[in-house]
């Protein structure tokens, strides 16, 4: 835990910076961009189609542009039943309220995941941490070379595993 608290309030030094290449960063940025339009793109979908909703759709003009084909065939259909296209109407309006609160699960679900995902992704880090902690303190007192080499080679291991699952953990979040 204290490492991670210490390791959360470093941050990026200059030196460090200056020794990644910069397209790390421009990537990262990059990335955080592209995630607060798609968030604020969803946001507005939404809330052009509360609008559309709350401003009454008896108005033929305000319906979308497949409608006005919609209404003719429902008329075209029932001719004498005005109550069929007033039910139409009533259906397709549900059939938004319903879309607007799944789009509205469906993003808290993804918000959900992502913090889920973060919080065991933290918690490798910690045991790998701990782990690799471990084993280079049985290392550094162990006098045997060939047992030397082999804790170094399963901290090789684990240290790849590790950048591995990271990779795929982002792939996913990315997708």
């Amino acid at each position: 835990m204290l490492i991670r608290k210490r390791r959360l309030a470093k941050g990026d030094t200059l030196s460090e910076m200056e020794s990644e290449p910069e397209s790390i960063f421009i990537r990262h940025r990059r990335r955080r961009l592209l995630k607060r339009k798609e968030r604020r793109m969803r946001h507005e979908r939404i809330a052009s189609r509360v609008h559309m909703q709350d401003s009454g759709t008896a108005n033929l003009a305000a319906m979308p542009c497949g409608w006005p084909f919609v209404l003719q065939f429902i008329r075209v259909l029932f001719p004498n039943s005005p109550s069929n296209l007033s039910n139409f109407i009533e259906l397709e309006r549900e059939r938004r309220q319903w879309e607007v609160r799944l789009i509205t699960e469906k993003n808290q679900l993804e918000k959900n995941f992502a913090e889920e995902k973060m919080k065991l992704m933290n918690r490798l880090q910690e045991d790998f941490d701990a782990e690799l902690q471990r084993i280079s303190s049985i290392v550094n007192r162990s006098d045997d070379g060939s047992a030397a080499e082999h804790y170094k080679q399963q901290i090789k291991t684990l240290e790849f595993s590790l950048e591995s699952q990271k990779k795929s953990y982002e792939k996913r979040l990315a997708e």
